[in-house]
């Protein structure tokens, strides 16, 4: 491989016969087309963002300008409905960066902008969300990771405050991966903050030098320069100024990890009852950080299996999510990968053992030329498995010119979940502008109208955020709010055991962070297959504590409180497509 080779290490030719076990199955006869469907509302809906990271077109001269910013979903304002964060970049023209941007839900899915009624005026080259309420105070606060200075905005209802500084977190460097998660279970979130790469003089002039891809000239870039240390933060409890933290990257075992992280997502992966960390890698071995109590990790990526692609070669991992894709009940995970290569669908077998099924799964050829950020697991369609939908964009804008078969901007991807993690790509399951070829980044799901199905909100490079209504026909299900005590606020780690009147049973997980630099909503959206009723649902509580309730009725939200009885029930709203 050349000194000066392309971002993302360059990912080479595995050819589309190598990769993932076994064979790529064939759709059944029998099979009906997939209703799933995603109609584009973004002008209606009020979201008037412009990502600004990085110069635009083919004028990019630095490895940060291809990486944009993402999208956190969260209810700022304590109403109910889910409101919109967009991180905000600098477009290197010596204005100096945009604001990050929030968007209030009227709650009907339409936005207003309130950046300035809320006084927030976060000027900074901003990455990774994470959201979460540090301070055990009720509301929902946002961790922005950023290339620069990170920012920790204190949620205080009719303003967002930067306490970063006091709070011990105002970490300084190129932060990708951020998420909220107790890893102590201790009650309280920690933080952890995975870094791209050391970002200096000698990167600027490396990355401006330029590297070859494939017998073109583009930006250079990671390989060449230095993976950052992550750094892991835990929560220590409110000080006079509110919530505090302490690094323990190094106590914790994490000291030695200097990869290009980009992505991340914190789950119990082993199912021990403690909360794991996952973090995509680019252009080196993915690593798995398996809690060993006591804020102890110890990475075990390559011998679970999850590290490396069937052929045994590191990929350049960009977003990554965890859910039970197979319905064994145990956590799977899924990566997103540079074009030419293909996205990894990683099965788990056994506690902590994987295997690279993505060819099984369907998941390797439709994804081979594409170039993938944002992911997430989501029941589009109520049927009760979870379908998969993966952001696209390129990072090299001269591949337009290139009779290489992919190009700059890409067509987003939906994939049917068909049965025990087989899955097959909807075709054009867009109405409206969102089926249009873009440079995506981030991605978000959430459900934004409050009708029981999850929709999207995607960043583009360059370009306007993308909102995205669920607009498939679809039977009544459920809507899981988990509210912790011990086990933290959103309860993350938390399984959800749900057993039908038909004796059938739905694992669900909560997961913290997950896709590309984005937080998704974590309330369940469950379906439930028609004809079928929920009889009861079995909460297994991070560190230990189970629950059992009886089954809610379709067509609500319903809360669990972590050592509480009573289920509180609230109707779903239903809105005309």
């Amino acid at each position: 491989m050349p000194r000066r080779g392309g971002l993302f290490a360059l990912v080479m030719a595995a050819s589309l016969a190598c990769g993932g076990a076994g064979t790529t199955p064939s759709t059944p006869d029998e099979a009906p087309a997939s209703q799933i469907s995603y109609r584009d509302v973004t002008e209606e809906s009020g979201v008037r963002f412009l990502d600004t990271h990085g110069r635009s077109g083919t004028d990019k001269r630095y490895l940060f300008e291809t990486i944009g910013g993402g999208v956190a979903l969260l209810d700022q304002d304590g109403d109910g409905d889910l409101d919109v964060f967009l991180a905000g970049g600098d477009p290197q023209d010596g204005t100096g960066p945009a604001p990050s941007r929030l968007f209030a839900n009227r709650g009907d899915a339409r936005f207003d902008d309130v950046t300035e009624a809320l006084a927030l005026d976060l000027r900074r080259d901003a990455t990774g969300l994470a959201v979460g309420d540090v301070d055990d105070d009720g509301d929902e606060d946002l961790y922005v990771g950023a290339y620069g200075v990170n920012a920790l905005l204190e949620n205080r209802g009719s303003t967002l405050v930067d306490v970063a500084p006091e709070a011990g977190v105002d970490h300084p460097g190129y932060a990708s991966a951020v998420l909220f998660a107790d890893f102590d279970g201790d009650g309280d979130l920690d933080l952890f903050v995975g870094n791209y790469v050391e970002w200096n003089e000698h990167a600027l002039e490396f990355s401006a030098e330029g590297g070859n891809y494939r017998g073109h000239m583009v930006i250079a870039g990671p390989r060449g320069l230095h993976g950052a240390a992550d750094v892991l933060f835990e929560n220590v409890g409110d000080g006079p100024e509110g919530a505090r933290f302490r690094d323990v990257t190094e106590s914790a075992g994490l000291g030695e990890s200097r990869s290009f992280a980009l992505g991340a997502v914190a789950a119990d992966v082993t199912g021990d009852g403690r909360v794991d960390l996952y973090v995509a890698n680019d252009s080196e071995p993915n690593s798995l950080f398996e809690n060993q109590g006591g804020m102890r990790f110890v990475d075990v990526g390559v011998v679970s299996g999850s590290a490396l692609d069937a052929t045994g070669q590191a990929q350049a991992g960009m977003g990554v999510d965890a859910g039970d894709a197979d319905g064994d009940g145990d956590l799977d995970l899924f990566v997103t990968n540079f074009s030419h290569d293909h996205n990894t669908y990683y099965e788990q077998h056994g506690p902590g053992r994987f295997s690279d099924m993505s060819r099984r799964a369907g998941l390797f050829q439709p994804s081979y030329l594409h170039l993938g950020f944002g992911c997430t697991f989501t029941d589009a369609d109520l049927d009760g498995d979870l379908d998969l939908v993966v952001a696209n964009g390129h990072v090299f804008a001269v591949l337009d010119d290139t009779p290489l078969n992919t190009t700059y901007a890409q067509v987003n991807q939906v994939f049917e979940n068909l049965n025990d993690g087989e899955f097959r790509e909807v075709p054009a399951p867009w109405v409206g502008p969102g089926h249009a070829t873009l440079v995506s980044r981030g991605l978000a799901r959430g459900d934004l109208d409050g009708d029981g199905r999850e929709d999207l909100v995607v960043t583009n490079l360059n370009g306007p955020a993308t909102v995205l209504r669920n607009t498939t026909p679809t039977p009544p299900g459920l809507v899981l709010e988990l509210r912790g005590e011990r086990s933290g606020a959103r309860a993350v780690g938390a399984k959800v055991e749900v057993e039908l009147k038909s004796g059938r049973r739905i694992v669900r997980h909560v997961c913290g962070g997950g896709s590309f630099q984005s937080a998704s909503c974590r309330r369940i959206v469950l379906g439930v297959p028609r004809g079928e009723t929920v009889r009861r649902i079995r909460v297994h509580w991070p560190w230990g504590k189970e629950q059992v309730f009886d089954g809610p009725p379709l067509g609500h939200l319903a809360l669990f409180v972590e050592g509480e009885r009573d289920v509180q029930l609230q109707p779903l709203a239903v809105y005309a497509d």
